[in-house]
């Protein structure tokens, strides 16, 4: 199964220049330390993310200076394909229309 997190509503955290002070950060994996996917501040919503393994990390970051509202996130589950297809011919036909 995969991830994908997609931000609604409101994304609203203090702005600066490489996101320093206030930010969302998003890693594709279960550890703090796997693939970044993002670091993500100021009030333009984060792309559509979906994780390329069955975890996400988010990791909060404020430095309790300047509070924006916040963020409102929805997480869905994505099956994988339970079929890998390994083509060696470059053309199919299909013969119903």
């Amino acid at each position: 199964m995969l991830l994908k997190l997609d931000f609604r509503d409101e994304f609203k955290l203090e702005d600066s220049p490489d996101c320093r002070f206030d930010y969302l950060e998003v890693l594709d994996g279960q550890y703090g330390y796997s693939n970044s996917l993002g670091k993500f501040c100021g009030t333009n919503f984060p792309p559509e993310i979906t994780s390329k393994t069955r975890y996400l990390w988010l990791r909060f970051h404020s430095d309790e200076n300047i509070e924006g509202k916040g963020f409102k996130a929805v997480w869905n589950i994505i099956p994988r394909p339970t079929h890998q297809f390994n083509l060696k011919r470059k053309l199919i036909i299909s013969k119903s229309l």
